[in-house]
């Protein structure tokens, strides 16, 4: 267990959008925080438009970043270099993007290409990095299909998450039809093709996964129901084991579910899910090799609309962006998974936050 301060960097919303009311994000904030008493200090912020999801490269030199705007305001993604001296990014390149309100992004294990997920239209979108950490030419894109029962929210396609499973293996949710899309690299040319459509509970609007750490399950999160299902990979597919509803009985019952952001812990035991209409972080327990998941208790997360959610490296404290309270809050864990209010009790204030990220280096 190391005392020397974790890197968090935070995304937020520069400009008000049609499901954005507040807008007093500046661009991507650093902050330091003490994995001793749980603090967070703020170093600095570099200015750059809607940065609502960001993703390191492994060794944590550069950083990417999405611009989220409509197509008709020219979405795009923009490469970044960490200054090893002040640890704010400095751009690189920026480069438009073929789909409206991109909304997330990864990298490939090998560093070579950058994911992206474009809800607007519902497409994927494959860029090739090269080995100055800019960004390369569009090497593909996907476009998805289908609807859901949702006609508010589910009339066409909307992708919604990217993350690699492995060096050849891409996972993209779609919270329009209810999917997880599974893409695959071809081993003679090196292009991606779609290898498979996971369905998912009708309407239940699939966003986001979290990767369990044994590499062989899923777990994805409906925004529109708060259900969270547990599937394995197993033989190059998706397979649906078990799910469990995230929402109390009091949210079920009021229909206004709105689930944000899922994470698991290091050990693949606890499952935590933020709600944004109840204003709660939610516990699961997750027993994989069983096949089982259900709700263990949900608390209040301090402020409005919790948005992103992380574990600390060390798997001691969850951290919390309320995005409409334009601030993080901060949790210890109990051995059994708990969460403990920790901090101010208005939290640290971070503009309009809605994507929390740690520098790889934090807790090596």
């Amino acid at each position: 267990m190391t005392d020397k301060p974790f890197l968090l960097y935070v995304g937020s919303y520069t400009e008000s959008m049609p499901h954005v009311s507040l807008n007093e994000g500046q661009g991507i904030s650093v902050f330091a925080f003490s994995p001793g008493d749980g603090s967070l200090k703020a170093i600095g912020v570099a200015p750059t438009i809607n940065p609502s999801y960001l993703a390191f490269s492994s060794s944590g030199q550069y950083l990417y970043s999405v611009e989220e705007r409509a197509s008709e305001q020219g979405p795009a993604v923009c490469a970044w270099c960490v200054d090893s001296r002040t640890a704010l990014p400095v751009l690189i390149n920026r480069q438009l993007l073929p789909g409206g309100y991109p909304c997330h992004l990864t990298v490939s294990p090998s560093g070579d290409l950058l994911a992206i997920a474009c809800y607007e239209e519902g497409r994927v979108c494959l860029l090739q990095l090269l080995g100055d950490g800019s960004l390369g030419a569009i090497s593909q894109v996907f476009q998805h299909e289908g609807s859901g029962p949702c006609h508010v929210r589910q009339k066409g396609p909307h992708s919604h998450m990217v993350s690699f499973l492995d060096e050849r293996t891409l996972l993209a949710t779609d919270l329009g039809a209810d999917c997880i899309v599974v893409y695959r690299r071809i081993a003679c040319s090196g292009l991606w093709e779609k290898q498979q459509v996971t369905a998912l509970p009708k309407g239940s609007g699939t966003r986001h996964l979290a990767l369990h750490p044994d590499g062989r399950h899923v777990l994805a999160l409906g925004e529109l129901t708060g259900e969270v299902t547990l599937l394995r990979w197993k033989d190059d597919y998706l397979i649906t084991i078990d799910s469990a509803t995230s929402l109390s009985a009091e949210e079920a019952a009021s229909g206004k579910s709105s689930s944000a952001a899922i994470r698991m812990s290091l050990d693949g035991r606890v499952v935590y899910v933020s709600h944004r209409a109840s204003g709660q972080v939610v516990t699961l327990v997750c027993d994989a090799a069983a096949g089982q998941i259900r709700i263990k208790e949900n608390i209040p997360c301090g402020g409005n609309i919790p948005r992103d959610i992380v574990l600390s490296p060390d798997n001691r404290w969850l951290l919390c962006a309320a995005q409409d309270s334009s601030a993080i809050f901060v949790f210890q864990r109990t051995s059994d998974g708990g969460l403990i209010p920790a901090g101010p009790a208005i939290g640290t204030w971070a503009g309009t936050p809605v994507c929390l990220a740690w520098h790889p280096d934090s807790g090596r």
